[in-house]
């Protein structure tokens, strides 16, 4: 795997076509680069969901008949997406936000890569003080822009170093709710205890692995079975993808598809009609689809037309469970969504349209 800042999806195909011999992967960084004005990472804005999905869609058609993709949005050098596109307006909304980012990379064609308290939705450092930083980006960038240059002040330079910083997703992994989150040992009579090198999310004493580990409805358990899909479903692995209401700016959908041969029946008793039957249905294609669709905001909002029409033309439309895949409520409330043709806040169903 290869970490490749100005490679384009293009680039990307050849590198990582096996019949080149080069990469299997590379790590691409245009779609991480899509919030921020001006093209510098201090001046970040809101996300525009359009954007975000022209983007992947370069990405993911790129490699539609050669390479590969990996799926990221989370690293070392980047903030937390749950803090960046997510919510934390309430615990629920952070919940469910981590969810539904979740499931739409996991539901894209490629290999996802889970960094490090993602798999919890550990969220930004929330740091409000320039020596709470240990990153040098941050602290020059902040000398450079502020004390030096004049080009921004400080309070919108702490702003963007707590939206931006690299730190944010350096902070240490958040295990337990123990002392410096279980990260390193603490001992209460001890006059040595060590420290990390950075401080802990305060938040650790809610949001920590030990509290997800047995709940089946947790951030943990909902990445544990997006990763089991992979091996279950060759739709998500192996499926073609294609973007849907790509203008909808609050809902994020697209198609995956699978195509496989039908295997002929073999019976020495049919008739020669059965047989010439059965055997023009063996050489034919067998198609399934399935229709991904999360609501990327707060609010309630309608599925948008194009998703609406395909739901439609479903061959039945009378949905039940075994037809939702994946969903970041619960299957019943999926089924509701459905039949009233809406996304609850941070909704994602994927369901099939055989």
């Amino acid at each position: 795997v290869g970490e490749a800042p100005g490679i384009s999806p293009h680039r990307n195909t050849y590198i990582t076509d096996p019949t080149h011999s080069e990469l299997d992967m590379l790590f691409l960084f245009n779609h991480v680069d899509i919030d921020c004005e001006n093209g510098t990472k201090w001046n970040p804005v809101p996300l525009k969901l359009t954007e975000l999905k022209r983007v992947m869609a370069e990405q993911q058609q790129a490699v539609a008949d050669a390479g590969w993709a990996s799926l990221f949005f989370n690293n070392h050098d980047q903030p937390r997406a749950l803090s960046r596109w997510g919510s934390e307006a309430s615990e629920e909304m952070r919940v469910r936000s981590a969810k539904a980012i979740a499931m739409l990379l996991h539901m894209h064609r490629g290999t996802p890569y889970v960094y490090q308290g993602e798999e919890i939705g550990m969220t930004n450092a929330h740091f409000t003080r320039l020596e709470q930083y240990r990153d040098l980006e941050a602290l020059n960038m902040f000398k450079q822009r502020v004390e030096e240059a004049h080009i921004q002040s400080a309070e919108s330079m702490m702003d963007a170093l707590a939206k931006r910083g690299r730190d944010n997703s350096r902070t240490p992994m958040q295990w337990n709710a123990s002392k410096y989150a279980g990260f390193m040992p603490f001992n209460v009579t001890s006059q040595n205890n060590a420290e990390p090198w950075i401080s802990v999310n305060p938040n650790y004493v809610d949001i920590n692995a030990a509290e997800q580990m047995e709940d089946s409805d947790s951030v943990y358990a909902f990445y544990k079975y997006l990763i089991a899909l992979r091996h279950s479903e060759p739709i998500v692995s192996a499926g073609s993808w294609n973007l849907v209401d790509a203008d909808d700016e609050c809902v994020y959908a697209f198609v995956r598809e699978l195509k496989s041969d039908c295997e002929k029946q073999d019976d020495s008793a049919e008739t020669a009609a059965e047989s010439a039957a059965n055997s023009a249905k063996s050489n034919a294609e067998s198609t399934e689809r399935m229709l991904v669709m999360i609501n990327m905001t707060d609010s309630t909002v309608p599925i948008p037309t194009q998703s609406a029409q395909l739901l439609q033309n479903r061959a039945s439309n009378a949905f039940v469970g075994r037809d939702v895949m994946v969903t970041t409520y619960d299957v019943n409330h999926a089924l509701t969504s459905l039949k009233n043709g809406t996304l609850a806040p941070w909704e994602g169903i994927a369901v099939t349209l055989q």
